[in-house]
């Protein structure tokens, strides 16, 4: 099992995560399911999908907590999964249509929707669980070290990533629904 020590690279200094978001620059899970999952892709290309969890993990306000598989202290499952589900459909929409235009800006898109639909897989994410960016430290902590391992090959982690990328290549229209349902 890994130490918070450990999951924040042995350097308490540079990574304090003062603010409860996620480490993406620390402990780079999402990342890792990226290089594992698609690595058949150009080093250039997983590099602009890595950076997009970095740039989705910026914002971890209550509205932006459907974004990252969670639900608000004003808004119940349903409607984030609404949101997020929306969300994720006119990401990979949006990736494919700029597939042959803008290849960059395309990869961005579905690096978006790589980020939501993997926070679906997440434990500390699970059935849209609540975030508030009020709550206490010791819960964002706990949040945070719940999210430090990495559930490696094969895991739900990795078949949201596969999921996401088989989406955005397939020929068929992008599915309304992507994202399970909360319980």
């Amino acid at each position: 099992m890994t130490t918070f020590y450990e999951a924040i690279n042995n350097n308490p200094y540079r990574y304090i995560d003062s603010d409860g978001k996620w480490w993406s620059h620390v402990n780079p899970i999402h990342q890792k399911s990226i290089d594992r999952v698609l690595s058949n892709l150009p080093a250039e290309d997983r590099l602009i999908l890595k950076e997009q969890q970095v740039i989705m993990d910026r914002n971890q306000s209550n509205e932006a907590a459907s974004k990252h598989a969670m639900s608000s202290p004003s808004i119940s499952k349903i409607e984030s999964w609404d949101e997020a589900n929306k969300f994720v459909h006119n990401e990979l929409d949006t990736a494919r249509q700029l597939r042959e235009s803008n290849h960059v800006e395309s990869l961005k898109h579905l690096g978006n929707a790589i980020h939501t639909m993997q926070d679906t897989s997440s434990p500390m994410h699970e059935n849209y669980q609540k975030w508030d960016v009020n709550e206490s430290g010791f819960d964002k902590f706990e949040h945070a070290i719940g999210e430090s391992i990495d559930p490696g090959p094969g895991s739900k982690l990795d078949t949201e990533t596969r999921r996401a990328w088989d989406i955005y290549q397939s020929p068929y229209p992008v599915p309304n629904e992507i994202l399970p349902k909360p319980k």
